[in-house]
């Protein structure tokens, strides 16, 4: 599926690749679907995508078919908050992908995990404003492409220092070398990590 649906991007097939979203919804579940076929998929396509071997607008073409999808599937989840834990959801600015946010929101709030969402291409001063003006205890944020203007590990130490008190969770591929500056950081090394972060928190 996951192979089927890059053929479909690369060909700019809307029918096809819809079809193949539907056919796992109906074989494995929107859950599953979205662990073992959609984020492989874009690991897959953003991979080809830095490495030039496909175009931007393919995974612009595949990204909003799929986000359609998971945005109305994370809307039609019951908000049971059963969890302490505040977790804001963001990427940098200068980083604009925005499915492994969607993913993360979509795992806590099915753990009974308060969300907020600030999506993608956000300041770290945003999120340090709303943290000193609303109660907080984590933060995850995803960089595929490290657009930073920092070092990965130079940006976490900033935003360590503007957030104190708070968790700070990373993942993606940007984070996939970096070793945590304190412990104040947690680094997910894989899709496996990330489902398994509600009960790390």
């Amino acid at each position: 599926m996951i192979n089927h649906l890059v053929e479909a991007s690369i060909d700019y097939d809307q029918p096809r690749f819809e079809e193949i979203i539907n056919n796992a919804y109906k074989q494995y579940g929107f859950k599953e679907s979205l662990l073992s076929v959609f984020y492989p998929f874009f690991e897959k396509i953003g991979l080809l995508w830095m490495t030039e071997h496909v175009l931007p607008a393919h995974e612009h073409f595949s990204s909003y078919l799929i986000q359609k999808k998971m945005i109305v599937a994370i809307d039609h989840l019951e908000e049971k908050i059963t969890e302490q834990h505040k977790v804001a959801v963001f990427a940098p600015k200068g980083e604009h992908h925005e499915i492994p946010l969607l993913v993360m929101q979509y795992i806590m709030k099915t753990a009974g995990i308060k969300v907020i969402y600030f999506g993608a291409n956000v300041s770290m001063d945003d999120i340090a404003y709303y943290a000193q003006n609303r109660p907080l205890t984590h933060v995850f944020l995803h960089v595929i492409t490290n657009f930073l203007n920092k070092e990965p590990a130079e940006y976490l130490q900033c935003l360590c220092n503007k957030l104190p008190g708070v968790k700070i969770v990373i993942s993606g591929p940007a984070f996939s070398e970096v070793n945590p500056v304190s412990d104040q950081v947690t680094v997910l090394r894989s899709c496996e990590d990330m489902v398994n972060l509600p009960s790390r928190l």
